[in-house]
């Protein structure tokens, strides 16, 4: 037995009804079928068989396919898959006899769409998404391609039961947003023709149980509550899988919100209804133990946990919500110190997600098939295991550490959102700590440094997985051998997107159809591009994180590399040089979470005391760097921060516990989101780096007063100096527009943009950079512009306030400015952590492309320009951080000119003139 989605068999009963309307030559014995259909399987399944045998007879193809599809009908509504598979192979064998000539044949249309439904419905039921999916884009695009206006109107609601499996399935493979989508679809395509208030009420239930599962139990509940009003008004018997569905969603919510009161209102609303309805046992069961702990009563909860999923394995149905019991039971075994029995549920849980023996048919074990749930399962586990403390345990924690990768990297072919990769990552990260516990006490038991290097795996994986996707997708683009018409196809539709998106979230556009489109057309698009370029593919989801030993082998002489995980009380750090490694854990209680919190604070803050700043300081460097760099001489550190940590600049820690001293005095620092992107960022810049740079003018403003900004004194300065460094393109005041950056941004090696910025940390999209405001044209460069844009910069310096600054991400950092540009293109970035006083940006922005110039390092130059502004204002209040330190680099810090050519950059020419002096005689011979 299998179960249909929430809500979905409301659906297949509709077309089924519109089916026995539309149905020509009905006869008696479909007649007498279509009243057992819903109760006596055995009686249907005999009437149909006599009327298949007479349109077998009488050879009329459309009536035959009428009696398939009510076969189908029947096997989905009692789970009877054998007939099923059966039928449609029936079906199948049919329409390839006639071809194209259905189209010509009345209702040819119709019978055809069906058929696609229930092949659909069929590899649905099976959870072979890949095969079940393009039945329904076909019902989607012939519906909608067809060149008859009433086609869509008449098949409206073999739109919505499209949209709605999609959605279903799109949703079980974590694509919540894309899932979102489809619905908002379906509630548009309700109201626009009409349909019943039932139809928008289910649609909206879906809605809620999508947001149930991102987590907004909010706008969940308030969605759900209208639906409930709505079945308890009319009538809840008639609706009664959408009403006990809505309140079992209701329930699980209030339990997550730990509001059990709430929770006991709609359960005891929905018992009377469940009571007489056995499909829905084995729910309620589940729901009712949930609030026995909730309200403490364990014992309670064991025996309706135990209840119902005696349930579930006596009707041999529904493996996801046996793994999930079975991992609630263990829960309350750990509780109460009995781990055994709780690895052995979690175990077994575990174990219904693998393939089943070959002895074992599918039909005798309904293994679970939906990932998402398999890593609540593997993190309580990953939790018990390192409980025990005990090696094999230990060992154990790691294979689960493994396995949860494995899995993540199976779900993140198939996800395209950022927001759904988040959700991903969420889910993984717990296990990965836990894992890495693993490894660290492993390593400290054996002093074997074979875990250092699984540490360093599991370290990677929680490490920005996100942008690294972004990267090896642009990457893709770049070497995988796609034409440029096709890039350039790709390029459009992602700036159509990104236009309608900043449109929508401005409030410029308020129906989101148009977007619908073009993103099932982007999707579309990468899907033939992933089929017909297989190196695309192969490049684009290359998931292999580079390895310790090849990390290794990339790090300079006299450089550390300190990779940090930020755990939930501890701090694990990798400290790493070409000769060395060493892996410590780092207790970092409330009060430390405090004291760099506060220091974070006082950083941005030119006025902060800077004594305090300065004893607060060292107490973090004490914790986090001295351990390391007390016995190791190094002039370079590589930071991979994580969590907090990426929010403070660890150059402007105070090394001494006596008088300020700070670790840019004798090491530069420059940062990486993680040791697979760093490296994957090294490439050689090439020679004659050109600059594309722009200085706005913020003395006018935009007509209506609603997006002014302070004048920038200096930032036109900042940008005429640059230009006495480097050759290219630069723009000031009214020419600084956003429509000539856009335009030309991609054929430039260095971008710098001096301007203001604004982040928005409640809705990181909002984020922008500012051009010289225009009545006419866009001047504010958001979040999605700068992930439409093609970049190929080796430097992008962004001298503009919190450019680095967003809402931290578990595992991802800060959706910035900052982060966009390295998902555009962008190899390295100078970005700031505050907002940034304009004299000291220009005097350190200047000194550091003239050491740019002299073939430095990037790190090396950024250090030494820093330098040389607190060498200037040591005696001054101009020494507090907040006016140096705002500055950090992250990515490929290689120098932009190789020396080489550095010194012919400065003395070529006089080299050329000499030679010329030298052989002017014999040239002037040659002449002659």
């Amino acid at each position: 037995m299998y179960k249909l989605p929430i809500f979905m068999r409301g659906l297949s009963i509709l077309l089924l009804f519109l089916l026995s309307c539309e149905a020509l030559g009905q006869d008696t014995y479909l007649e007498k079928a279509e009243t057992f259909l819903y109760t006596q399987q055995d009686s249907a399944y005999f009437f149909l068989s006599l009327a298949e045998e007479e349109e077998i007879l009488t050879k009329n193809p459309i009536a035959l396919l009428e009696v398939y599809t009510y076969y189908n009908a029947t096997s989905i509504q009692h789970g009877n898959l054998p007939v099923l598979q059966k039928t449609i192979e029936k079906q199948t064998a049919l329409l390839s006899t006639l071809g194209t000539d259905i189209n010509t044949l009345s209702e040819g249309l119709y019978y055809k769409i069906y058929y696609w439904f229930d092949m659909g419905r069929y590899h649905y039921i099976l959870s072979d998404y890949e095969k079940a999916i393009p039945f329904f884009y076909s019902i989607l695009n012939d519906i909608e391609n067809n060149p008859e206006p009433s086609v869509e109107e008449e098949y409206a609601y073999f739109l919505t039961a499209s949209n709605s499996y999609l959605a279903t399935m799109f949703r079980n493979q974590m694509k919540y947003e894309v899932a979102e989508e489809f619905y908002e679809e379906n509630l548009r395509l309700h109201q626009k023709y009409g349909h019943e208030a039932e139809d928008l009420y289910d649609t909206k239930n879906l809605i809620a149980s999508l947001k149930s599962a991102r987590g907004d139990f909010t706008t969940s509940n308030k969605l759900a509550r209208e639906s409930i009003a709505y079945y308890l008004k009319t009538d809840p018997d008639y609706h009664d899988t959408s009403f006990l569905s809505t309140a079992a969603l209701l329930i699980n919510n209030y339990l997550k919100m730990k509001q059990p009161d709430s929770a006991q209102i709609y359960l005891d609303q929905a018992l009377p209804y469940a009571a007489n309805r056995k499909r829905f046992t084995s729910d309620y069961l589940y729901l009712q133990a949930k609030l026995a702990i909730l309200r403490g009563k364990d014992a309670m909860a064991f025996t309706m946990y135990s209840d119902a999923l005696h349930t579930l394995q006596s009707e041999n149905r529904n493996g996801d919500e046996q793994a999930g019991i079975l991992k609630e039971l263990g829960d309350l075994f750990a509780r109460q110190n009995d781990l055994q029995k709780a690895a052995n549920h979690y175990a077994a849980a575990l174990e219904l997600f693998r393939p089943a023996k070959k002895n074992i048919s599918a039909e005798s074990r309904p293994g679970a098939k939906n990932l998402i749930t398999i890593f609540p399962i593997l993190n309580a586990y990953n939790q018990l295991l390192v409980r025990t403390n005990k090696s094999e345990a230990y060992t154990k924690a790691l294979s689960n550490g493994l396995a949860s990768i494995d899995y993540l990297d199976q779900l993140r072919k198939t996800v395209y959102t950022d927001n759904d990769k988040q959700v991903l990552v969420n889910n993984v990260l717990p296990i990965l700590e836990n894992s890495i516990e693993a490894c660290f006490q492993l390593a400290e038991k054996t002093k074997n440094n074979s875990y250092l290097e699984t540490a360093f795996t599991f370290f990677e994986q929680s490490k920005s997985p996100i942008l690294l996707d972004a990267i090896s997708r642009n990457n893709a683009n770049q070497f995988s051998g796609i034409p440029d018409s096709l890039l350039q196809q790709e390029r459009i539709l992602k700036v159509t997107i990104a236009a309608l998106e900043k449109d929508i979230q401005l409030g410029e556009v308020h129906e989101n159809s148009a977007l619908f489109i073009q993103k099932r057309a982007y999707e579309k698009f990468i899907s033939q591009l992933e089929t017909a370029y297989p190196s695309y593919y192969n490049l684009k989801y290359k998931t292999n994180t580079v390895t310790l030993k090849q990390f290794r082998q990339r790090i300079p002489s006299g450089s550390m590399v300190l990779s940090y995980f930020y755990g939930t009380t501890d701090i694990y750090v990798l400290a790493i040089t070409e000769k060395t490694r060493e892996f410590r854990k780092i207790a970092f209680t409330q009060p430390d979470v405090q004291n760099l919190l506060s220091y974070q604070d006082l950083l941005g803050n030119p006025r902060s005391d800077l004594t305090q700043l300065n004893i607060m300081s060292n107490k973090l460097y004490q914790k986090l760097l001295a351990p390391f760099m007390q016995n190791i001489a190094v002039d370079k550190v590589l930071i991979i921060p994580d969590g907090l940590l990426r929010m403070i600049p660890f150059e402007a820690l105070n090394t001494s516990q006596d008088q300020a001293s700070y670790l840019i005095e004798t090491t530069a620092c420059s940062y990486a989101n993680s040791a697979t992107l760093w490296q994957q960022l090294q490439t050689e810049p090439g020679n004659g780096q050109k600059v594309l740079a722009f200085a706005p003018n913020f003395e006018v403003t935009d007509g209506d007063g609603l997006n002014d900004f302070l004048p920038l004194p200096n930032n036109v300065q900042e940008v005429e100096r640059i230009g006495a460094f480097f050759q290219g393109d630069f723009f000031y005041n009214e020419n600084a527009s956003m429509h000539t950056f856009k335009k030309l941004s991609k054929d430039h090696s260095i971008i710098h943009l001096a301007t203001h910025a604004v982040a928005n940390d409640d809705t990181p999209e909002y984020s922008f950079l500012a051009f010289t405001p225009n009545e006419t044209d866009d001047y504010l460069l958001y979040v999605n512009d700068i992930y439409a844009l093609d970049l190929a910069a080796d430097l992008v310096t962004l001298s503009a306030c919190e450019t680095g600054v967003g809402t931290l991400k578990k595992g991802e950092g800060a959706i910035s400015l900052a982060r966009a540009f390295f998902y555009s293109g962008a190899k390295s970035l100078v970005y700031t952590l505050w907002n940034i006083n304009d004299a000291s940006a220009t005097y350190i922005m200047s000194a550091f492309y003239e050491k740019l110039t002299k073939g430095l390092s990037k790190d090396m130059a950024l250090r030494d320009a820093k330098l040389a502004f607190l060498k200037e204002n040591r005696e001054t209040a101009l020494v507090h951080p907040y006016y140096w330190s705002g500055f950090i680099i992250q990515g490929n810090t290689l120098p932009l000119i190789k020396k080489t050519y550095t010194l012919f950059y400065w003395f070529g020419p006089a080299l050329l003139i000499l030679l010329l002096w030298i052989f002017r005689k014999k040239l002037f011979k040659l002449a002659q």
